[in-house]
């Protein structure tokens, strides 16, 4: 299956949105607040290494702004080395003076050009990242390339990397993002996660808050009603969906790590098909989900026996 542009694999950039919807809107919100997570997130692992961490940005894009935004936040001493890994070369070039040059982020910066899904042991190896950020991919892939992703993810968690990895939430019945691949339900996604990595955190990072405000908390709602008419819908549904259930949010982040225990395959799918007890399928938004489904084979889904059927 492809999106509503065609593609199987979706390549838009945030840039291309700033041109088309202005320089703040709400995927620039939702971006803003993932960096600075992902910066709070390489300054607590600076501390805890005693050095300034390598930082590995999994689907850059043709504009990486992750080291701008933490040059221009002054922590530029946090970072040992960038790397941005996109199938498309990183252009760098600035459109005017003041802005952002590679030359005076403080940090080295080095690029990869390939796609993530296919990066080899020996590459990450040579990376040796101490944390890695893949925001806003996994929706741009069919589901086995989703997977592949989650793998490569997977591989630099269990090398002692902190993964910070964010995607949308896609609810049975309504309509993908029209350049999206395959969006995912938030339950057997987050089964998928918790079989394989050590889940630190997870939270909202866009919600439809004023379409789900009964489910946030009574000082959430009055925030609303206070400043509803003084600031940005768009601004609200980003800071206030880290309020609430990540289930009802439309966009999470995951902080992980390295699973302390292997889960084995039969657990791993006892918690996929548990999350899917109850549910309409599919659960994303490809007409391939069946391929992250128990007994498609895939490492990590497998399980001893094929125990999806047609009935469940």
């Amino acid at each position: 299956m492809a999106n509503k542009r065609g593609q199987q694999v979706d390549t838009t950039q945030l840039s291309d949105h700033d041109i088309v919807h202005g320089f703040m809107n709400r995927d620039r919100y939702a971006h803003q607040s993932r960096y600075w997570y992902a910066m709070k997130a390489c300054i607590r692992a600076s501390n805890r290494l005693g050095r300034p961490v390598r930082l590995l940005d999994a689907g850059a894009g043709r504009k990486p702004h992750l080291p701008e935004f933490i040059w221009r936040n002054m922590y530029s001493s946090v970072i040992e080395r960038y790397w941005s890994y996109d199938v498309k070369a990183p252009d760098w070039e600035p459109v005017c003076t003041w802005q952002f040059k590679p030359s005076a982020a403080l940090m080295p910066i080095e690029s990869i050009v390939d796609d993530f899904a296919d990066a080899s042991d020996a590459v990450l190896g040579d990376i040796r990242p101490d944390v890695v950020c893949m925001f806003e991919v996994f929706e741009h892939v069919e589901p086995e390339h989703g997977l592949r992703l989650l793998e490569r993810l997977k591989r630099c968690a269990e090398s002692g990397a902190v993964v910070l990895f964010s995607t949308p939430v896609w609810a049975y019945g309504e309509a993908a993002a029209a350049n999206h691949v395959s969006e995912a339900s938030f339950a057997p996604l987050n089964a998928v996660i918790e079989a394989n990595f050590e889940i630190f955190d997870v939270f909202g990072s866009f919600g439809r808050v004023w379409r789900k405000k009964n489910r946030l908390s009574a000082e959430a709602r009055s925030v609303i009603e206070l400043i509803r008419d003084r600031v940005s819908p768009s601004f609200l549904a980003v800071v206030l969906a880290a309020t609430m259930d990540p289930a009802d949010a439309s966009n999470c982040v995951w902080s992980l790590g390295r699973k302390l225990e292997a889960t084995p395959p039969d657990i791993a799918c006892a918690l996929l098909c548990e999350a899917l007890d109850g549910m309409e399928a599919p659960w994303t938004s490809s007409e391939r989900w069946r391929e992250l489904l128990p007994g498609y084979g895939h490492p990590l889904l497998d399980t001893r026996e094929p125990l999806w059927t047609e009935a469940v």
